[in-house]
């Protein structure tokens, strides 16, 4: 059964990466997460989407 799931990330993974980006956050020790989700959201989508249109126009 589980050879037909999908392969998703470890938790070690996971974790790893959600530190990365928790330090890309000014004072993010003092933050809780919806703080945390706010900046980056708010900081890191329009560079996402930017990058993301132009990887399509490229192809």
């Amino acid at each position: 059964m589980t050879k037909d799931l999908p392969k998703t990330p470890s938790v070690t993974w996971l974790r790893s990466k959600w530190t990365t980006l928790k330090k890309a956050v000014p004072n993010y020790t003092e933050c809780d997460f919806e703080e945390i989700l706010d900046y980056l959201y708010n900081t890191h989508r329009p560079f996402l989407k930017k990058k993301t249109t132009e990887n399509v126009e490229h192809s």
